[in-house]
Formats: structure tokens, sequence, C-alpha cells
């Protein structure tokens, strides 16, 4: 939709970049990585027209639900979730080579997503040769940037990481 809007939006729809925080994170990064697959294009409206985007950032996402062995699973899957349904909705699933240039940002303190998950998810898309960073910070819990100065911190990462890595 923004890219077919993109005129009327006033933005260029080369640069557009998708971001979110704990599970948005995971569907920014869900969405990055399913792009070009036919079966998360959806019914939208805009048929034909590019997912693609520019670049992804996330928060402390949960990355590898099929290998998760921590808490929450029952509550957003149901009990008896197949390892084929929690490897379909795992980010870690998508990482390859056409992965746009992706951000993270986590707490090693983090008691919801483990550090682990951001950890899993920069060796995949580095292993892909995918430009991708990891901003760990110490002692952190989740949600941590919801501090001012982390928060302002985290601002000033992600436009250095935009201004570096955008068309």
């Amino acid at each position: 939709w923004m890219r077919t809007n993109a005129d009327e939006l006033g933005i260029d729809p080369e640069r557009i970049v998708i971001s979110g925080n704990s599970a948005g994170g995971h569907l920014s990064l869900v969405a990055a990585g399913t792009s070009s697959i036919p079966e998360f294009e959806g019914v939208g409206g805009n048929a034909g027209v590019s997912t693609n985007v520019a670049a992804c950032i996330a928060f402390y996402p949960p990355t590898g639900l099929d290998k998760r062995q921590w808490g929450g699973l029952p509550s957003l899957f149901g009990r008896g979730a197949s390892t084929e349904t929690l490897r379909t909705a795992s980010p870690l699933t998508y990482a390859t080579a056409d992965f746009p240039p992706t951000l993270l940002i986590q707490g090693n303190a983090d008691d919801v997503v483990p550090a682990a998950e951001a950890t899993a998810m920069y060796d995949a898309l580095l292993g892909h040769g995918v430009a991708v960073e990891l901003h760990m910070y110490a002692n952190q819990p989740h949600g941590f940037d919801a501090d001012p100065h982390l928060g302002r911190q985290c601002a000033d990462i992600m436009m250095s990481f935009l201004q570096r890595t955008l068309p």
C-alpha cells in the first residue's frame, strides 16, 4: 500500500523501512524476509506491487519460535502447535542472502526475549552476507529503550544505520 501510494504520501518507494519492538520486531523481520514468497503477499488490493523493504530494524525480537525453549508459545499458538507452524512463524526461517540490511537492538538482561534470539538472527544473516548490525545493551531488560536516555541512544544508532545503508 505504501509503495502504491508513495507519490501521494510524499515518500521514496525505494527507501521504505520496517521497524518494530518485541512482537513488532518479530513481525518486521518476517515481513522483511518474506517479500518474495507468494504465500505471504496477501490479497490487499495491490497485486503485483513489490513488498520489498530497504531495511529492517528490530528491537528485542523473538526469532526462532521453533527452537524456543522459553515461555509464551502456548498462549500465542495454542497447545500442540506443530513444529512446521512454529518454523513458518520464525524469522530465522527466512534469513537468506536476499534479506534487506538489518539492525538488531537487544538488552542482555531481557527476561521476556532472551538475548540469544537476537544473536541467532545476527549470526544467520551475517552467514548469508547480509549487512546486519547487533547492538547489545549491558544489563538491560525487555523494553529498556523506554528510558529516555537509552531511547535517544537507540534513535541515534537507528539514524546512523539508515544513513549508511539506505540507497
